[in-house]
């Protein structure tokens, strides 16, 4: 029974650090600007006549952010584009181009690919990409703080686009205390 007990407390102790070590799990929002499409099949002259201009609105997608921290299950913990919801994003703080071309070598899921300013700016957007087939470096996103995984076809299906802004606390500078 004793051997029972101590093979099964293995188990679960094996099951449980075997998964992926989330370094947090926060809401992340991207704030778009999105202007409405124009009516389609009226001629301009109609179409101005009949509807006033609606002016662009700001729109704000809220996603389930996971930031990982541990570069030794980066990897891995990218394995999991493929399992990725569209309301659920990966964030990877700090941005290394070098590195990233190597971890992305043997991912071969796609994912929408955002890198992000310090500040949570939008800077450029690959989207539907397969890291593996990364062929050119990534050194025009080197003012990149931190790069976001979207879902394919997420960035598109929203209006997500470079120049929106991302809120999540990564992005926000700390309260200083002066004493």
């Amino acid at each position: 029974m004793r051997l029972f007990l101590l093979l099964a407390l293995c188990f679960l102790s094996f099951q449980a650090s075997a998964g992926p070590i989330v370094f947090s799990r926060k809401p992340l929002y991207i704030e778009s600007i999105v202007t409405p499409a124009p009516v389609q099949g009226a001629d301009k002259k109609e179409k101005d006549a009949q509807q006033p201009a609606v002016p662009p609105q700001k729109v704000r997608h809220e996603f389930s952010a996971e930031v990982r921290a541990a570069e030794q299950e980066h990897e891995n913990w990218l394995a999991r584009l493929a399992t990725l919801q569209e309301k659920e994003v990966l964030l990877s703080p700090g941005f290394d181009p070098e590195a990233l071309a190597q971890e992305w070598s043997g991912i071969k899921t796609p994912a929408d690919v955002v890198f992000i300013a310090k500040g949570g700016k939008i800077l450029a957007i690959l989207p539907t990409f397969t890291p593996a087939t990364l062929s050119d470096p990534l050194t025009l996103k080197a003012e990149a703080e931190a790069v976001l995984y979207l879902a394919p076809g997420t960035a598109e299906k929203m209006g997500i686009k470079p120049g929106d802004t991302v809120t999540h606390p990564i992005f926000t500078p700390s309260t200083v205390i002066l004493q």
